[in-house]
């Protein structure tokens, strides 16, 4: 369950990899979404989230490596919870990352 608090909630869910079971399945991966009145929901990467660093994965090199249909998903369930005139920064972030990163082709 979400943690609130002011103007700030923190929530985590354990990922399941369904068809596409890769090194993140079972992780728990955290949001931070603290509010704002620009307007726009941004997202960014921390702890344990890679970085885009080629071109043609569809994410602009430098971005966080969070892949288009997440990237929406995300984007649209904030909207929905924070209204139309809302603004809100989205921090993604999985303790565990880099350790599982390990694990993969692109540690």
């Amino acid at each position: 369950s979400p943690h609130v608090e002011g103007q700030q909630a923190v929530a985590a869910i354990r990922k399941d990899g369904g068809d596409d079971v890769d090194a993140t399945h079972g992780m728990l991966i955290f949001a931070r979404v603290p509010l704002n009145d620009s307007g726009e929901i941004s997202l960014q990467g921390g702890e344990g989230i890679g970085t885009g660093t080629r071109k043609g994965i569809g994410l602009p090199t430098g971005s966080p490596a969070i892949n288009r249909t997440p990237r929406h998903t995300i984007e649209t369930a904030v909207r929905e919870a924070i209204g139309p005139t809302r603004g809100a920064q989205v921090e993604i972030f999985a303790p565990e990352g880099a350790l599982r990163a390990q694990k993969t082709y692109n540690a």
